[in-house]
C-alpha cells in the first residue's frame, strides 16, 4: 500500500533490507539459514513485523529476521542521523501481527511470547496486545521527537469482523481446532 501512496506523489519505495528464506520457513532442506541484507532502499517496513517483539508473524517464515516496527524506525534513524525532514511523509502501521501472535499463542500454543509453547494465557495475551499498542504510541513519539511532522498511522481496524476471525473464532473451529478455545467474550467487538 505504501508503494501506491508514493506513486501518487511521483515517488518510488524500494526495500531497505532483503530477507531470504531459511530451511525451516521454506520447507526446502537445502535453503540453509535465512539472511537479512541491507540493500539501501527507502522503505524500512517489513511484512509480518510486530510492533516491538520477536518472533514476527511473517507468512513466509523467517520470523526471527523480520524486524519489529520499533527496530525499523531505529534503523532509519541510524541511517539518517538528522532525523525526518520537515516535508517527509511518514507512513506507519502496527499491531495486527501482535493480535495474530496472541491468537496463535493461545489457540495453537505457539511460542509467540518467549514463554514456551502453550504457556500463554488469555490474560497474558491481553497484556501483550496492550503492550504492543503502547509500543506503537512510543514509536510515533520517537518519530515526532526526531523531526517527523507529517505522520500517518493506519489503525488495525476491527479484526473481529475479518474473514480470519469469522472462521477461526467460530464455535465450530474453536471446538475442534484450538488447544485452548478463545471464548467469544474475549473477541466481542
Amino acid at each position: 500500500w505504501s508503494e501506491n501512496v508514493a506513486a501518487h506523489f511521483g515517488l518510488t519505495v524500494t526495500p531497505n533490507r532483503s530477507l531470504t528464506l531459511d530451511a525451516t520457513a521454506s520447507g526446502v532442506a537445502t535453503a540453509g539459514t535465512g539472511t537479512a541484507t541491507v540493500i539501501g532502499g527507502n522503505g524500512y517496513a517489513e511484512g509480518g513485523a510486530r510492533v516491538a517483539m520477536l518472533p514476527s508473524e511473517s507468512g513466509i517464515g523467517n520470523n526471527q529476521l523480520v524486524a519489529p516496527v520499533r527496530d525499523q524506525v531505529k534503523r532509519y534513524l541510524q541511517t539518517h542521523p538528522t532525523g525526518f525532514g520537515p516535508n517527509e511523509l511518514v507512513l506507519g502501521t502496527g499491531g495486527g501481527n501482535d493480535i495474530y501472535a496472541q491468537f496463535s499463542a493461545v489457540c495453537w500454543h505457539t511460542d509467540d511470547n518467549n514463554l514456551g509453547a502453550g504457556n500463554t494465557t488469555l490474560d497474558t495475551a491481553a497484556a501483550q496486545i496492550a503492550a504492543a499498542a503502547q509500543a506503537e504510541v512510543d514509536v510515533v513519539r520517537q518519530i515526532r521527537a526526531n523531526g517527523g511532522r507529517l505522520i500517518v498511522v493506519l489503525s488495525q481496524g476491527n479484526p473481529i469482523v475479518s474473514p480470519f476471525a469469522r472462521y477461526y473464532g467460530s464455535d465450530a473451529y474453536q471446538a475442534k481446532g484450538c488447544y485452548t478455545p478463545v471464548p467469544a467474550s474475549q473477541t466481542a467487538a
